[in-house]
């Protein structure tokens, strides 16, 4: 009996398609840093991304195909920079274009913490599920490089991911534990206008104690107060670090290195003195490459017990491993 070679085929097909493994969708419960739960159906295909760190993140885990649309914020400043071109749906997560979103349609919303209730909750009404993530805070920065993993797939990536932040945040906190709190230097972090600092409520105040600092303005009032060049040069620091915006270029660092190095109420300061002045980009400073920033915290704080830690090398593997990217420029300015 001869067989129909097309009526063959057609059965062949259909076998295979029959026995292929699909890729099902799982629901999947995240809590964002807001505290608020959303059920998503994860792998998802589809992602609009208000947040620079959190579309890194993404880079990071290799799955930047998804991401249909971000924000201004993010086409400025993300690095390294993708290979297309996106659509643009906010100015940052707190001006979110929610008509536009909307024709998207995309399978998730993710934004920072800007993002206001109102906003969120309209996002929602068109049945698409959003999240607001906290990559400034360092272990949040964990939790969402974990649940990112989840929504694109990529759960092994971001524990390897997670794994490399924790390893070099473990070796700080197992060398700054040596020391005596009489060994502790006294620091002076200063914001990007002069004399606005970070007190106790601040996001740089963990990262002066961890790397074995004493931040002098510990108990000024409030979150990030303008103080006085009296109150800094009454407080005699030893180390001061100057905050640059994201993407600031080489020249525009120096010349914020400058800047402190020159100013008569710091000239006598033991910082200034001993060259132990320092100028670090927010592209460092927070977000998923805060690891590196981190070192460069603790190396100036206490340079004695980081010689063999150059976290310029740290930043190249990082960007190395997770973005195949070799060539960057430098993000910190420093005379030391």
């Amino acid at each position: 009996m001869k067989i129909n070679k097309k009526i063959l085929l057609s059965l062949m097909i259909a076998l295979v398609l029959v026995l292929a493994p699909t890729i099902s969708a799982e629901e999947i419960t995240l809590e964002d840093a807001d505290g608020f739960e959303t059920k998503v159906e994860a792998p998802v295909e589809t992602i609009v991304c208000l947040s620079t760190s959190a579309n890194q993140i993404i880079k990071a885990l290799n799955s930047f195909d998804k991401v249909i649309a971000w924000d201004e914020n993010s086409q400025e400043d993300m690095f390294p920079r993708p290979d297309r071109e996106l659509k643009v749906v906010a100015g940052n997560s707190h001006s979110p274009q929610i008509e536009a979103i909307a024709e998207l349609d995309p399978d998730i919303v993710i934004a920072d913490t800007m993002l206001q209730e109102d906003h969120r909750e309209k996002i929602k009404s068109f049945g698409i599920p959003i999240i607001a993530e906290r990559t400034s805070d360092p272990e949040r920065l964990l939790t969402t490089i974990s649940n990112v993993g989840k929504i694109v797939d990529k759960k092994e990536r971001a524990e390897n991911l997670i794994s490399f932040i924790t390893n070099y945040r473990n070796l700080i906190e197992k060398r700054i534990a040596t020391l005596e709190e009489s060994e502790k230097k006294k620091v002076y972090w200063e914001w990007y206008e002069p004399f606005k600092t970070g007190a106790k409520g601040s996001m740089v105040n963990p990262k002066i104690v961890q790397a074995g600092g004493i931040n002098i303005a510990l108990d000024a009032k409030g979150r990030y107060p303008t103080v006085s060049s009296e109150y800094v040069w009454e407080s005699n620091p030893e180390v001061i670090v100057k905050q640059a915006s994201r993407g600031a270029t080489q020249s525009e660092i120096k010349k914020a290195y400058n800047n402190i190095i020159n100013r008569d109420s710091l000239k006598s300061t033991p910082a200034v003195k001993n060259k132990n002045v320092h100028v670090i980009t927010w592209d460092i400073f927070s977000g998923l490459p805060s690891v590196v920033g981190d070192l460069y915290f603790a190396k100036w704080i206490h340079p004695e017990l980081f010689e063999d830690i150059n976290p310029e090398e740290v930043y190249s593997e990082l960007l190395s491993e997770f973005f195949e990217v070799e060539e960057f420029t430098s993000r910190v300015y420093s005379e030391q």
